[in-house]
């Protein structure tokens, strides 16, 4: 016993070694590949914050350039966007949805998120 603490040293641990077999290898490898999100340029993080509800092009558009007015960097044109969006929408984070207003777009998570809850689209 410590005369100071008055507590009797505790033993350390001994490390053990974790044994993996060959399955559970190729099981994480797999779990690995599937846990990859999709690579996306700033450009494209920004429209998928914008992203909250369904908006159309012309939406979108505008809530994209007023962050980048006041910065000085220069305006994205509304074929721009579109492209940026064609991009998210093969990488699968957003949706093209046909509306009675024209064609609006919405983000996937958004979606999975309200079919779940109670709030409709």
């Amino acid at each position: 016993m410590s005369k100071e603490t008055g507590l009797k040293h505790r033993p350390k641990p001994k490390k053990q070694d974790v044994k993996i077999s060959e399955e559970e290898k190729k099981l994480l490898e797999k779990m690995k590949d599937l846990d990859k999100e999709p690579e996306i340029t700033n450009e494209e993080a920004s429209i998928l914050d914008i992203l909250t509800k369904r908006k159309t092009i012309d939406q979108i558009t505008r809530e994209f350039n007023l962050v980048l007015k006041p910065l000085g960097k220069s305006l994205f044109s509304k074929d721009q966007i579109l492209k940026l969006l064609d991009g998210l929408e093969e990488k699968k984070l957003i949706q093209r949805i046909e509306a009675p207003i024209g064609i609006v777009y919405v983000n996937s998570a958004y979606i999975r998120y309200k079919m779940r809850g109670t709030e409709k689209l």
